[in-house]
């Protein structure tokens, strides 16, 4: 619509402006008087980003976790007790697929809890597994 104001202008008939224009003019004026902003960085600031490689083994169960962050190692590994393999759905794959995903799930919760992964956008404050 502005465009059509300065092609206007620009041939020298910006006397008369058509109803639309108008009210658009009237809007965007409106608008400016009200002095909303919306400020947004150029740059996101940089922020620490970290690796984590979990893994399992089913037999005997055992859940692992590497965490690789500002060039440092952070590992820990666990051993399901009876209660929480007792809690898994029975399956033909000796709960594999269970481990690997409580794997992922032991490795965010035991390795944000160290200071230097707390960083991380995945913080967990307590974590606790039981099969309630």
């Amino acid at each position: 619509m502005l465009s059509h104001a300065f092609i206007r202008q620009a041939r020298g008939s910006c006397s008369v402006i058509g109803h639309e224009l108008r009210l658009a003019l009237e809007w965007w004026l409106q608008a400016l008087q009200l002095q909303v902003t919306e400020t947004r960085l150029w740059r996101q600031p940089r922020q620490k980003k970290g690796v984590m490689l979990c893994d399992a083994r089913s037999v005997p169960p055992r859940v692992a976790a590497v965490l690789f962050i500002d060039r440092k190692r952070f590992y820990s590994d666990w051993q399901p007790d009876e209660e929480v393999m007792q809690s898994f759905r029975r399956r033909n794959d000796n709960q594999i697929m269970a481990l690997e995903l409580l794997s992922v799930a032991f490795g965010s919760c035991a390795l944000s809890l160290s200071r230097s992964a707390s960083c991380l956008p995945l913080t967990l404050q307590a974590c606790q597994l039981s099969s309630t």
